[in-house]
């Protein structure tokens, strides 16, 4: 499903973009768990929005947020 909603290539997006960065930069901005792989940054970043919502950092609300805009789409789309 996530496949089909076009989240994995979103989360393919985040993790290409941010996996390089010091783990300094992990540790301030998502997890330093986050950093091990793409799986365990989508899971840091999807509970960061689920528990703290508007108060995410901005990555976990932009993640938060195009996951929420994805399911949407999808749904519409009479997908289950």
């Amino acid at each position: 499903m996530l496949q089909d909603a076009g989240l994995a290539s979103f989360a393919d997006e985040l993790w290409n973009k941010y996996r390089q960065n010091p783990l300094q930069w992990w540790q301030q901005n998502i997890s330093e768990y986050g950093s091990t792989n793409r799986a365990e940054m989508f899971a840091e970043l999807f509970s960061e929005y689920v528990v703290k919502g508007d108060d995410a950092r901005s990555i976990a609300k932009q993640f938060g947020e195009m996951l929420e805009a994805t399911m949407a789409k999808y749904r519409a789309g009479g997908n289950d």
